[in-house]
């Protein structure tokens, strides 16, 4: 039983030291965070305009349904502008625009 009464002292320590760690590494983040992120926050606030703050901000606030749902909306407009961009690449091609303007002869419109 000797062995078995050392075992749960050791694990009694363990246990005690795995807290007292993590509370001390729970404060450094926390301490860490309180200097670094306003430091970045002030970098991304100055690189971006307040119609980008306040669509990042809203976007924070969304549930996970409405992010899934948005990226979808995002996915079609990319695709609906994927779209029109063929089809105005193919109508340079047909009235020979392209290679108009990489040879340099001036107008663009086919003769």
């Amino acid at each position: 039983m000797a062995a078995s009464d050392d075992d749960l002292m050791t694990n009694e320590v363990l246990t005690e030291f795995h807290s007292a760690t993590s509370e001390k590494e729970d404060d450094l983040l926390a301490s860490s965070a309180k200097i670094v992120l306003p430091v970045l926050v002030a970098k991304y606030e100055a690189e971006l305009e307040k119609s980008d703050l306040e669509m990042i901000h809203d976007l924070g606030s969304l549930s996970v349904s409405q992010v899934l749902e948005k990226v979808r909306q995002l996915q079609a407009l990319v695709a609906a502008y994927e779209k029109d961009e063929q089809r105005e690449m193919q109508r340079a091609k047909l009235l020979n625009i392209i290679d108009q303007a990489a040879s340099g002869s001036g107008s663009g419109a086919q003769q």
